[in-house]
């Protein structure tokens, strides 16, 4: 127990978030077989008994892989997006990584360079300019 100690000491902190990351997915993964397991005994009062712990899990779950998302994409930690990805396509929750990518990443371009003022601008810049700084947003931040 003390070597284990002394190893996760000399972890560095690149090695801790993969190690973190890791964890996310092996639980979303298990997390995967138990709704499987939920939906094929729904109506039974064990499962009823449990569906506070199911729901305490998903949002313990949820709340890690969002700060691992948001750190990879904060980082451009390309592989660890990778796996967050991977991990949200495990647990179904695709629906929770498009949101935090339009809320962390698309929202602040568009309200950082789709303003009035940029609109009524005449010449280069204007509505050409600002369509064409979406148009490059695009591979720059989303491909």
């Amino acid at each position: 127990q003390q070597q284990q100690q002394q190893q996760r000491q000399t972890m560095t902190d690149d090695e801790r978030e993969e190690a973190k990351s890791q964890l996310i997915e092996r639980v979303a993964s298990e997390y995967n077989q138990l709704q499987f397991y939920v939906s094929q005994g729904d109506g039974l009062p064990f499962v009823q008994n449990m569906r506070p712990r199911i729901e305490r899990i998903t949002r313990e779950l949820l709340s890690g892989l969002e700060a691992t998302f948001t750190r990879a994409l904060a980082n451009d930690d390309e592989a660890a997006l990778i796996q967050c990805l991977r991990t949200y396509v495990i647990s179904d929750q695709c629906e929770g990584a498009e949101e935090l990518f339009r809320r962390d990443v698309v929202a602040p371009f568009m309200a950082e360079r789709i303003t009035a003022e940029a609109l009524q601008r005449g010449g280069p810049g204007g509505l050409r300019g600002v369509l064409q700084s979406a148009l490059d947003f695009v591979p720059e931040r989303c491909g």
